[in-house]
């Protein structure tokens, strides 16, 4: 059905219909779930000259795509693009600092094991909510005048493990980036 659905976009450009980032989703979505890898890297390229902000749910799509048809080369160059792009545009449209103080992560008993462009790992111990690392976390950047964070994946409470969040509220660059990274695996 993704071919048929997608037989439908040269119609509707000839209708006059302008395609909206849902329409551009949805068809990228489609060829996603039809193993269609080409034709949703040339609509995601479409999107992106389009819609310039950050689109993470189609990235982790066409990365999907490409993991499918085992494209792992495109599929880590396009994740770096999109980084940079995305990165771009973050420095352009936001003026908060991402330095953020590690006397601060210590003081509340966490331990940071990255912090890099947009990401933050913490440990997270066996016997804590994910919840609580996370209120925690946003707790010490607000003591230090950092930015928010997004929480981009999740452990149950008996689980210990590394606990992933995009620094950034939940539209931003960065929490976009990591959002499609995980959408893709």
């Amino acid at each position: 059905q993704w071919a048929s659905a997608l037989g439908l976009l040269p119609e509707m450009a000839s209708a006059g219909v302008e395609f909206g980032a849902i329409t551009y989703n949805a068809a990228i979505s489609a060829c996603e779930h039809g193993v269609s890898w080409q034709n949703s890297l040339s609509l995601f390229s479409s999107l992106s000259e389009n819609f310039p902000e950050p689109a993470g749910m189609p990235l982790g799509s066409v990365i999907n795509a490409c993991r499918t048809a085992s494209a792992w080369v495109l599929a880590c160059s396009l994740l770096d693009e999109e980084l940079d792009r995305w990165l771009a545009l973050d420095r352009l449209q936001s003026r908060v600092p991402c330095e953020m103080s590690h006397n601060a992560f210590w003081k509340e008993g966490l331990s940071v094991l990255l912090h890099h462009q947009g990401v933050l790992a913490v440990l997270k111990a066996a016997g804590i909510s994910t919840e609580s690392i996370i209120e925690r976390v946003r707790g010490s950047l607000e003591l230090s005048g950092g930015p928010e964070v997004t929480c981009v994946s999740r452990l149950d409470l008996p689980t210990s493990g590394v606990l992933v969040m995009a620094v950034g509220s939940r539209g931003s660059t960065s929490a976009n980036y990591v959002l499609a990274q995980f959408a893709g695996r």
